[in-house]
């Protein structure tokens, strides 16, 4: 059985990752629409769902609104629930966090270099450079802000990861082989 969790950076090919390496191992694949459809199983009702992101809270939302709050707690039933089942690839959301003090996962941090990623979100979104690199840096932040607001944490802080891979350096395909030979 494997369960890993992969963390990436906008940009840095770690959905595709991800992707390969849930196929290489024969797992479920749990991104962002796998997690939804796994909360609406477990009877979390849509609307609750609905306009919750990952994401650092603003002013507003925290002093007049549960979202944050309600968006962790739900972050979190789901995630716990996939672990149960003790095999599967949980892309982001705070799941290398979550199940860190158990034990039970393998966690992988994708990066890449900023030019890296602006290159592959130009190919992929068909975006001129500024507005790639606009793009990855509000991608970034709101990361970042999430992370700090709900963990205390750097969400790229090399400490909380087994494993860190760049395709960049390595090429995706040799990525894939390593993260799959460790899991």
């Amino acid at each position: 059985m494997s369960l890993i969790t992969i963390t990436h950076s906008m940009g840095s090919q770690g959905m595709d990752i991800a992707r390969q390496v849930a196929e290489a191992l024969n797992l479920e694949l749990y991104d962002d629409q796998r997690l939804k459809e796994q909360a609406l199983k477990m009877g979390i009702r849509a609307e609750d769902l609905k306009g919750l992101d990952e994401k650092k809270p603003g002013f507003f939302d925290r002093l007049l609104s549960s979202k944050p709050e309600a968006y962790q707690d739900l972050i979190e039933s789901v995630v716990y629930q996939v672990s149960r089942g003790g095999d599967g690839v949980i892309v982001g959301h705070g799941s290398q966090i979550l199940l860190k003090a158990f034990d039970c996962a393998l966690h992988v941090l994708v990066h890449a270099s900023e030019s890296y990623r602006i290159r592959n979100i130009m190919k992929h979104q068909k975006l001129d450079p500024e507005s790639a690199q606009k793009l990855i840096h509000k991608g970034d932040r709101d990361k970042m802000g999430y992370f700090r607001f709900t963990y205390n944490l750097n969400w790229d802080d090399p400490s909380i990861y087994d494993l860190a891979v760049n395709p960049e350096k390595m090429g995706m395909d040799v990525a894939v082989k390593i993260i799959t030979a460790v899991a």
